[in-house]
């Protein structure tokens, strides 16, 4: 059982919260077992299914003890610098940060919060044609209902914002009327355009631009959108041979091993074998060996970018695919345009530990749609670069992949929320039959060839519009 409960000082934003539950309702989250309640102190309480959150806020005049898991200052007045120095979980949502870009940005506002975990400093920009929508009450009311929904601390903050960056929202002056008006009920926001851009760089903050997240020349070398269909993910050679002998054509190998010797054997083994069998191999993590021995690609997770040199990657003609858990992470790496970004676990996997909850179908169908924005956004900003040829990737598609104890009884239901690729280890490893597992994934991803080719003509139809209207 989950539960909300508001103190009682706010119990007004209590009609907002059962708006926004029924909201995700009908995006098809489950928000059955969710109660809420009104609380005699002073903190937000939210009880997920195996923990519990107090959430604290300068909307109310109590002082803070040290008992809450997050703060949210929305009248706080700090100097930047003085941001980075706070206590961890501290949110300063809506900070005016004008002065500091001296007019050079058309930007005036910014979220600061630090890591709860490690307390490093992250933040996230808002543009002034979106914070004008912006209302402490509803920013709140949307954070406390995602957190009852057990998105991520970072996925609530990008969320929030998503969701008041639109002029349908409702008024201030309206927020405390139980009988809102439909306008809060809008879709669920998945435009790319809507979604604040997280800092990659303020040095004021601490924020220190990664060399691997500074801006490239161009994005990674592409992938056909269709073309991973099935990617297993293997721990070494010997299943990559028995799975190319079986036709597969894009794997992964990720080495448990930690004998240099033996892991480097091993890349330069998958790297021939992909060149003999003209298959598509990917290394995991092991980026130094994959440019070494000319791989088709890397495949990176969010921990491991940061350590990694991602323009000596792209120099070195590399594909490179990226793993994400939510919202915050596909929009930090979103704009080095990798060749894929995958989502996961999709559900709960025993073959690799991550620091997050599965993320489910609808996530997921919720993510597909924000990458799907990002190529019409493309679209769109494609009108003013003079291009004479034009592909769908051209313009900002990025293939997408599902990962997370995927197996032949949910592989289905995976594949029909959009994703480009699905990718699985257990159901490999673990097959009674290997080429009847195989032939199962090879054939569900390979059904929709021809509708894949279809929307790739319409795309390529619509670029071509695109540039007869410029």
């Amino acid at each position: 059982m989950r539960s909300i409960l508001v103190p009682a000082a706010l119990i007004e934003l209590t009609g907002l919260i059962q708006q926004y539950l029924l909201l995700a309702k009908g995006q098809d989250f489950d928000i059955q077992d969710i109660e809420l309640g009104v609380s005699s102190g002073s903190f937000f309480t939210i009880n997920q299914s195996d923990s519990a959150i107090r959430l604290a806020t300068d909307l109310l005049d109590d002082v803070f003890d040290e008992g809450h898991s997050f703060v949210l200052y929305y009248n706080q007045k700090l100097a930047v610098a003085d941001y980075a120095s706070q206590s961890k979980g501290a949110a300063y949502i809506a900070v005016d940060c004008s002065e500091h870009y001296r007019g050079k940005h058309p930007l005036n506002q910014m979220d600061i919060w630090l890591s709860p975990e490690s307390g490093q400093v992250h933040a996230q920009e808002v543009s002034c044609a979106l914070a004008q929508y912006f209302t402490p009450e509803q920013h709140l009311s949307w954070l406390v209902t995602l957190l009852a929904l057990e998105f991520s601390f970072e996925d609530c903050l990008v969320l929030a914002r998503a969701m008041l960056n639109r002029e349908t929202n409702v008024s201030r002056e309206t927020y405390f009327d139980d009988s809102l008006c439909s306008s809060v009920l809008a879709q669920w926001p998945c435009d790319v355009a809507l979604f604040p851009k997280p800092i990659l760089a303020y040095p004021q903050l601490g924020i220190k631009a990664l060399r691997l997240l500074a801006p490239l020349s161009s994005g990674f070398p592409a992938i056909p959108e269709r073309s991973l269909g099935f990617y297993p993910i293997v721990d070494n050679v010997d299943w990559i041979e028995k799975l190319l002998g079986l036709g597969v054509k894009a794997i992964q190998l990720r080495i448990k091993s930690t004998d240099q010797q033996y892991i480097e054997q091993q890349v330069i083994k998958a790297i021939e074998l992909g060149r003999l069998y003209e298959a598509q191999i990917f290394i995991n993590d092991y980026w130094q060996l994959a440019i070494k021995y000319g791989a088709y690609g890397v495949h990176l997770g969010q921990e491991d970018i940061e350590k990694a040199n991602l323009d000596l990657i792209q120099k070195a003609g590399l594909r490179l695919g990226l793993s994400s858990h939510g919202y915050y992470e596909i929009l930090r790496v979103l704009h080095i345009r990798p060749s894929y970004i995958a989502f996961g676990p999709i559900f709960e996997s025993k073959t690799k530990l991550v620091n997050s909850n599965p993320q489910g179908l609808v996530r997921l169908s919720l993510y597909q749609k924000l990458m799907e924005s990002h190529l019409f956004q493309a679209l769109e900003q494609a009108r003013d670069k003079p291009k004479t040829k034009c592909s769908h990737y051209d313009v900002g598609a990025v293939p997408t992949v599902a990962i997370g104890g995927i197996n032949v009884s949910n592989a289905e239901s995976v594949w029909q929320c959009g994703v480009s690729s699905l990718s699985v280890v257990g159901a490999i490893t673990s097959a009674q039959s290997l080429h009847s597992v195989v032939s199962f994934f090879s054939g569900l991803t390979q059904s929709k060839a021809s509708e894949a080719i279809t929307d790739d003509a319409v795309a390529a139809q619509t670029v071509g519009s695109v540039y007869a209207h410029r």
